[in-house]
Protein backbone atom coordinates (compact mmCIF):
# COMPACT_ATOMS: atom_id res chain seq x y z
CA UNK A 1 0.00 0.00 0.00
CA UNK A 2 3.13 2.44 0.66
CA UNK A 3 4.53 1.60 -2.35
CA UNK A 4 1.41 2.78 -4.06
CA UNK A 5 0.78 5.82 -2.61
CA UNK A 6 4.46 6.91 -3.22
CA UNK A 7 4.01 6.08 -7.05
CA UNK A 8 0.88 8.25 -6.44
CA UNK A 9 2.92 10.99 -5.25
CA UNK A 10 5.53 11.26 -7.62
CA UNK A 11 3.42 10.86 -10.54
CA UNK A 12 1.72 13.76 -9.40
CA UNK A 13 4.87 15.75 -8.71
CA UNK A 14 6.90 15.31 -11.52
CA UNK A 15 4.41 17.06 -14.11
CA UNK A 16 4.17 19.67 -12.27
CA UNK A 17 7.98 19.98 -11.40
CA UNK A 18 8.76 19.74 -15.13
CA UNK A 19 6.24 22.88 -15.72
CA UNK A 20 7.86 24.84 -13.12
CA UNK A 21 11.55 24.03 -14.64
CA UNK A 22 10.00 25.14 -17.75
CA UNK A 23 8.61 28.27 -16.26
CA UNK A 24 11.53 29.30 -13.87
CA UNK A 25 14.07 28.28 -17.01
CA UNK A 26 15.80 26.25 -14.94
CA UNK A 27 18.13 24.20 -16.50
CA UNK A 28 18.72 20.20 -16.07
CA UNK A 29 21.22 18.12 -17.35
CA UNK A 30 20.34 13.88 -17.57
CA UNK A 31 22.43 10.90 -18.35
CA UNK A 32 20.48 7.80 -19.53
CA UNK A 33 22.21 4.12 -19.64
CA UNK A 34 21.76 1.43 -22.39
CA UNK A 35 22.42 -1.65 -20.58
CA UNK A 36 23.16 -5.01 -22.94
CA UNK A 37 24.04 -8.47 -22.09
CA UNK A 38 23.17 -11.45 -24.27
CA UNK A 39 21.58 -9.61 -26.94
CA UNK A 40 18.99 -8.62 -24.30
CA UNK A 41 18.25 -4.88 -23.12
CA UNK A 42 17.63 -3.83 -19.52
CA UNK A 43 14.50 -0.85 -19.42
CA UNK A 44 12.19 0.27 -16.76
CA UNK A 45 9.27 1.76 -15.85
CA UNK A 46 9.38 4.45 -13.82
CA UNK A 47 6.92 5.60 -11.41
CA UNK A 48 6.72 8.86 -12.11
CA UNK A 49 5.94 8.45 -15.78
CA UNK A 50 4.56 6.16 -18.19
CA UNK A 51 5.96 3.92 -20.86
CA UNK A 52 9.31 2.28 -20.64
CA UNK A 53 13.17 3.81 -20.51
CA UNK A 54 16.39 3.41 -19.84
CA UNK A 55 18.33 3.90 -16.73
CA UNK A 56 19.69 7.17 -15.94
CA UNK A 57 19.17 10.38 -13.76
CA UNK A 58 19.55 14.09 -13.46
CA UNK A 59 23.29 15.37 -12.75
CA UNK A 60 23.87 17.43 -10.02
CA UNK A 61 25.78 20.36 -9.88
CA UNK A 62 29.79 19.66 -10.68
CA UNK A 63 29.03 15.96 -11.41
CA UNK A 64 30.87 14.85 -14.45
CA UNK A 65 27.97 12.58 -16.71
Amino acid sequence: MRDALWRLAFRIAYPLARRWWRLTGRATEGVSVAVCHDARVLVLTPSYRRGLTFPGGYLRRGEPP
